[in-house]
C-alpha cells in the first residue's frame, strides 16, 4: 500500500520489500524544534528481490524521491534536502547484495529536475550537485561544491556558485538550447552554451575556466571587472587561452576557438567597453606566422603590402608602413613609424602588452591594415619613439602612453637625476601626518590613516600583488592590495578638501594610479586647481527637447536610435533604447557620469546617456540591436565595476519614516520661504534645504 512512516528519534530502520507501493518517509516534521535533539542515523533497508540498478535517485524541492523503473515503486523522504543539518535525512540506503550508499553518494545522485516552467533552483549546500533544469527560462545557482548543471530548453542563467560566496567549486555548465547565461564563479569550471546566443562572464578570481563553445549562435565572454590592457591572448593548438595579467591560473580556454566558425566567440568585451571581434583575435594571435624582414644599410626597414614582421636593432630605426598586418619588433633607439598610406585619423589599442595602430579612414571591417609594435608598454626597448602619417601629422609615444593613463619609462641613461622626494618613514603609530610639501608615504600593512596637508604626494605600497581595491565612505578613501584585505591604508577628506589628496598611488610592481582618476571612477569631478577665482555652482540649464536632445518623463519610453550625435535625458520608468543599424554588438564608454555607445562599425554615430551612473531616474533599462542582441543597465554598470542603484531607499539606510520627516522638512521650507523645488538641482545647490537633509 501507499504508507505514511515517521521514525522520530533514535536511529531508525525503514525495511521494504519489492511491490511495497509509493510510500512517504517523514524522519521528523518541520513544526519540531530540532535544535535541542541528538543526531541519528537513519537507514532505507530494501530486502531481496530489490536491485540497486534499478533505483534512481532524485529531489523534489527538498524532497528526496527513491524509485524502482521495474515496477513504479516509490519512496518519498519528506525535507531531506532541507537546510544543511542532518535532521531529516537518510543517511544510508543497504540492498541484500550488501551495497551500501552512503549519505555523500545519496545527495550526489540525487539528480534535481526542474519542471516546464521558470525555475529557480539552487544545490545543496557543501553537496556535488547534479541539476536539470527542464524547459522553461531557468535561474541556477549551484553553490557550494562541483556541480553539473544542465540548463536544457529555454533562456537560462547558470552559476556555479551563488553569486556572493567564494570557494564554490570546480563546477559544470552545460546551457541546452536557448540564448542562456553562464558563469561558473570561482574555481575552474568548465561551461558550454550549447545552441543559441549564449553569453558568459567572468570576474577577476573566477579560477581558471574551460569553454567549449558548441552550438554555433552569436556568443560572448564578457569581463565584469576586467580592462583590455589586463588580457594577454594565446593559441594552444586549436584553443585559444585568455590570460589575466599574465597569471596561469586566472583566465580562460575557448576549446577548438580556431578549428571553425561555431566553437568560436563573436565578441569578447572587457570591462572598459571596447570588445574583440573574432577578427581581432585572429590578428593578435598570429602575428608571428609571417616572413621576417630586417633593416637596411641606413636602419631602414620597408615593408610590403603583406602580412610581416619588421625586426628592428638598437640603432636608430625607420620603419615604412605600406600596409598589411604587420608586427615591429624593436631592441632599442629613437626610432620612428611612418605610414605611406594616405589617413587622416590614427586609432590605436592595447593588448595589454603590444600597442596596434590603424588609419580609422581605411581600417575595413576585416582589420587588413593594422601594424602592431610588440611589448610597447611592457618594454621601453620596443618602444617606437614617433608615429607619423603620410599627411605630416606625428604623436610621440610619450603622449601615446598618457592616452592609456600610463606612466612613461624614465631615461636612465641620463646622469642628471631629479631631487628625491622627502619620504615620511612609517612610524609605529597609526596616524601618518603629512605637511604642505610633496610627501611620500611608505606602506607595508596594518590599518594605517594619512592626514595630508598639499603637495604632490604619493603612497608607495611595498606588499605583492597587481592592482588595487578602493572603497568610499562619501569623505576618505580606503585603499589595499589585492588579497591583503586585512591592511588598509584610509586617506581622510580625500573627497572633500583638496589638500588633503593624495595625487599618486604606486605599487610595488610599478603600476600607478593617479588621484584623478580615481575620482572620476566614482563619477566626481575633480577639484579644479584655480583658489583665486572661485564662483558659485551656477545652477544647470534644463536641456530641451530638439533633433539632438531626446527629452523623456518617468514613463517607458523607446527610443529608436539610426544614427548622428544625439543624447537622451530621461526621467524615469523601465526604457529602451533601440538600435536600427547592422552591428554585432556595442562599444560603450563614459566619462564619469554619462554613458556613450555606439554599434559596431559605426563609430561616427553615438548616443549618450546623461547622467546614467549618477542619478536613477536618467537610467535606460535596455539596450537592443537591430539583431535582437540586449545589454541590461545593470550589466553595464557591472562591466565598469559600478553597483547597481537599488530601489528600496531602506537599502541606503534612510526608513520610511526618515524619509517622511525629510518630505515634511522640506515641504514646510519651501511653503515658508518660496523655495522652487521642481528640480532635482534646485535643492541641491541650497544650502539650506541640504542641511535640513544632513540634519
Amino acid at each position: 500500500g501507499n504508507d505514511k512512516l515517521q521514525g522520530g528519534d533514535g536511529d531508525d530502520k525503514y525495511i521494504f520489500n519489492l511491490g511495497d507501493g509509493k510510500d512517504i518517509i517523514t524522519e521528523r516534521e518541520l513544526s519540531e524544534p530540532y535544535l535541542i535533539r541528538q543526531d541519528s542515523f537513519d537507514t532505507v533497508k530494501f530486502t531481496k528481490g530489490v536491485n540497486k540498478d534499478d533505483i534512481l535517485l532524485s529531489r523534489n524541492g527538498d524532497d528526496l524521491i527513491i524509485k524502482n523503473k521495474t515496477n513504479g515503486d516509490e519512496i518519498t523522504v519528506k525535507n531531506h534536502f532541507f537546510l544543511s543539518n542532518r535532521y531529516y535525512k537518510i543517511n544510508s540506503i543497504e540492498f541484500d547484495d550488501g551495497t551500501i550508499w552512503d549519505e555523500k553518494y545519496i545527495d550526489h545522485n540525487a539528480v534535481y529536475y526542474g519542471s516546464d516552467a521558470n525555475d529557480e533552483l539552487s544545490g545543496y549546500m557543501g553537496n556535488d550537485d547534479i541539476i536539470k533544469a527542464g524547459s522553461g527560462n531557468d535561474t541556477i545557482y549551484g553553490f557550494d561544491g562541483d556541480d553539473e548543471i544542465y540548463g536544457e530548453d529555454g533562456d537560462d542563467y547558470l552559476s556555479g556558485g551563488n553569486g556572493i560566496e567564494k570557494n564554490t567549486g570546480n563546477d559544470k555548465l552545460y546551457g541546452g538550447a536557448g540564448n542562456d547565461q553562464l558563469r561558473g564563479e570561482d574555481g575552474n569550471d568548465y561551461l558550454n552554451g550549447g545552441s543559441g546566443d549564449d553569453r558568459y562572464y567572468y570576474s577577476y578570481g573566477d579560477g581558471f575556466d574551460t569553454i567549449e563553445n558548441e552550438g554555433g549562435g552569436s556568443d560572448s565572454l564578457i569581463f565584469f571587472d576586467i580592462t583590455r590592457d589586463r588580457l594577454s591572448f594565446s593559441k594552444e593548438e586549436n584553443d585559444l587561452i585568455i590570460n589575466i595579467d599574465n597569471d596561469a591560473n586566472q583566465g580562460v580556454r575557448v576549446k577548438n576557438y580556431f578549428l571553425n566558425d561555431e566553437y568560436a566567440l563573436d565578441m569578447i568585451q572587457p570591462s572598459d567597453g571596447y570588445a574583440y571581434t573574432k577578427n581581432d583575435i585572429d590578428n593578435i594571435v598570429n602575428a608571428f606566422d609571417k616572413p621576417t624582414l630586417t633593416e637596411d644599410k641606413n636602419a631602414n626597414i620597408i615593408d610590403t603590402k603583406n602580412d610581416e614582421i619588421l625586426q628592428g636593432s638598437d640603432k636608430n630605426n625607420t620603419y615604412y608602413y605600406h600596409g598589411g598586418k604587420d608586427l615591429i619588433v624593436d631592441s632599442g633607439g629613437i626610432d620612428t613609424l611612418k605610414f605611406m598610406i594616405n589617413g587622416y585619423r590614427l586609432n590605436f589599442s592595447s593588448n595589454g602588452t603590444d600597442l596596434s595602430l590603424s588609419l580609422g579612414n581605411i581600417q575595413d571591417e576585416n582589420n587588413n591594415d593594422i601594424v602592431t609594435i610588440k611589448d610597447f608598454f611592457t618594454n621601453k626597448n620596443s618602444i617606437i619613439e614617433t608615429i607619423q602619417l603620410k599627411n605630416g601629422y606625428t604623436i610621440t609615444s610619450e603622449q601615446i602612453y598618457q592616452s592609456f593613463g600610463k606612466e612613461y619609462p624614465k631615461d636612465d641613461s641620463s646622469n642628471i637625476t631629479e631631487p628625491e622626494t622627502p619620504e615620511i618613514p612609517q612610524p609605529n603609530e597609526n596616524n601618518l601626518v603629512g605637511g604642505d610639501e610633496d610627501n611620500k608615504y611608505i606602506f607595508s600593512g596594518g590599518q594605517k590613516t594619512v592626514i595630508d596637508s598639499g603637495g604632490n604626494d604619493t603612497i608607495k605600497f611595498t606588499q605583492d600583488g597587481n592592482g588595487l581595491n578602493f572603497s568610499t565612505n562619501g569623505t576618505d578613501l580606503t585603499l589595499n592590495v589585492y588579497n591583503h584585505e586585512n591592511d588598509t591604508i584610509t586617506v581622510k577628506n580625500f573627497f572633500t578638501n583638496p589638500s588633503n589628496i593624495i595625487e599618486n598611488f604606486e605599487l610595488k610592481n610599478g603600476y600607478t594610479i593617479t588621484s584623478e582618476q580615481i575620482y572620476q571612477s566614482f563619477g566626481k569631478e575633480y577639484p579644479k586647481d584655480d583658489s583665486s577665482n572661485i564662483t558659485e555652482p551656477e545652477t544647470p540649464e534644463i536641456p530641451q527637447p530638439n533633433e539632438n536632445n531626446l527629452v523623456g518623463g518617468d514613463e517607458d519610453n523607446k527610443y529608436i536610435f539610426s544614427g548622428g550625435q544625439k543624447t537622451v535625458i530621461d526621467s524615469g520608468g523601465n526604457d529602451t533604447i533601440k538600435f536600427t543599424q547592422d552591428g554585432n554588438g556595442l562599444n560603450f564608454s563614459t566619462n564619469g557620469t554619462d554613458l556613450t555607445l555606439n554599434v559596431y562599425n559605426h563609430e561616427n554615430d553615438t548616443i549618450t546617456v546623461k547622467n546614467f551612473f549618477t542619478n536613477p531616474s536618467n537610467i535606460i533599462e535596455n539596450f537592443e540591436l537591430k539583431n535582437g542582441y540586449t545589454i541590461t543597465s545593470e550589466q553595464i554598470y557591472q562591466s565598469f565595476g559600478k553597483e547597481y542603484p537599488s530601489n528600496n531607499l531602506e537599502a541606503f539606510g534612510l526608513s520610511n519614516t526618515t524619509i517622511n520627516k525629510i518630505v515634511e522638512n522640506l515641504n514646510s521650507y519651501s511653503d515658508d520661504l518660496g523655495a522652487n523645488l521642481n528640480y532635482v538641482s534646485n535643492a541641491k545647490n541650497n544650502f539650506d534645504i541640504m542641511q535640513i537633509y544632513s540634519n
